[in-house]
């Protein structure tokens, strides 16, 4: 079975709370026409070869990453984006 590769933010996202919590692996199924075409394994360290990126080198540290988000980050159930930009950071 291939791979299909994940777009960039979803792996990132996948990636980032698989990081925070501590989890070694992810079950992504893909949908075709609204009904189950398949459903795998994904390691959490195998998300930057599926998404085409190193998603480490687009995260900031992970201590102030924890930081800035227990500061700005208030909305339980929200999800946020952190990216950073040639001056500052920018929370979407």
């Amino acid at each position: 079975m291939d791979s299909e590769k994940i777009d960039q933010l979803d792996g990132l996202d996948m990636w980032l709370d698989n990081i925070l919590l501590d989890v070694s692996e992810t079950v992504v199924t893909h949908l075709k026409n609204q009904v189950v075409d398949k459903t795998e394994w994904i390691r959490t360290e195998d998300f930057s070869r599926r998404t085409e990126c190193d998603l480490e080198k687009k995260v900031l540290d992970g201590t102030s990453v924890f930081d800035f988000l227990k500061t700005h980050v208030v909305n339980p159930g929200n999800t946020y984006w952190l990216f950073k930009r040639k001056i500052g950071v920018l929370l979407v």
